[in-house]
């Protein structure tokens, strides 16, 4: 099993097949996406149901990864962090 962390980006989607098929990557975890005043790296979320849109895409961008992912097989953590 190969798991890969990262922050998203508009373009993860399109590196599903690299990820799957070369890396052999069977999970995601992506960093906060919600909006934040990034005072801690993220980690001190204002909405936690929102994406912040200026900095990772909207929420149809979010789906079309999810999809993306699922297809392949490839699960998707998300972190977050509750105070």
């Amino acid at each position: 099993m190969c798991v890969v962390y990262m922050y998203h980006d508009e373009g993860i989607h399109e590196k599903v097949d690299y990820l799957k098929d070369n890396l052999h990557v069977d999970a995601v975890c992506i960093g906060p996406l919600n909006p934040t005043p990034n005072l801690n790296y993220g980690y001190n979320i204002m909405n936690y149901n929102a994406i912040d849109e200026n900095h990772y895409g909207s929420m149809e961008d979010f789906e079309k990864l999810r999809v993306a992912l699922h297809k392949k097989s490839i699960s998707m953590f998300l972190t977050l962090l509750y105070f």
